[in-house]
């Protein structure tokens, strides 16, 4: 269903979906030998792996399922939790909840610095917020609001310095690149780095103190 190698490249997650189903089992592996590691998480969904370091990474879980429904019954109240190397899912840490609202999907991930960590909360397929928690700021134990609604698609490129890059179709269905103060998130404030243009901006990536851009032109 997915996969994602640590950063030093030596360990990959990979999950498995059986039979057509959206159930993703995770498991771990040592890219060098291929050997499975013990490590194996269960009860995942519309999510993927994002690693911290090579101690561990973030995934999204539901609660176990009842076995009678698991194949049929929506699921709801999709957690986050974080993984560390060698121990059971049992041991894992809950990142995020939200009571209220059982129907909403949540994923996280980091900047390439692992400074920030970014929570994505969506109610469909799109449209969503943005939360934030600075790892490097010990009082932070909470996540903080960096893009408010529903009603656009935003996503967290990466971080410079303080500032974090943001991909937004706010006021440009195009899609353009802007960055955001966390501390002083208001659109308002938003600075744009690359405008929108003609064709459909699909992807920005980062490399060597660039910024990548691909765009859709002529489909």
């Amino acid at each position: 269903g997915s996969t994602a190698f640590s950063k030093d490249g030596k360990l990959l997650v990979y999950a498995i979906q059986k039979a057509g189903s959206d159930w993703q089992e995770i498991f771990l592996m040592d890219v060098e030998s291929k050997k499975l590691l013990a490590d194996k998480i269960e009860w995942t969904k519309f999510g993927g792996a994002a690693w911290n370091g090579e101690d561990g990474f973030y995934y999204s879980a539901y609660d176990k399922p009842d076995e009678k429904s698991k194949l049929s019954k929506a699921n709801e109240f999709q957690k986050v939790y974080y993984h560390k190397m060698g121990t059971p899912q049992s041991e894992d840490q809950l990142i995020y909840e939200d009571k209220e609202h059982p129907k909403r999907y949540f994923g996280c991930g980091l900047t390439e610095d692992e400074r920030f960590l970014i929570l994505s909360i969506s109610e469909g397929t799109s449209g969503g917020e943005l939360w934030y928690r600075d790892l490097k700021d010990a009082s932070q134990t909470e996540f903080r609001l960096l893009v408010k609604g529903f009603d656009t698609e935003s996503d967290v490129i990466d971080n410079d310095g303080d500032k974090l890059l943001i991909k937004t179709n706010y006021k440009a269905p195009n899609y353009r690149v802007v960055i955001v103060d966390p501390q002083a998130p208001s659109r308002d404030n938003w600075k744009t780095i690359i405008p929108e243009q003609k064709e459909v901006l699909l992807g920005v990536g980062t490399g060597g103190g660039n910024l990548f851009t691909s765009y859709l032109k002529d489909a």
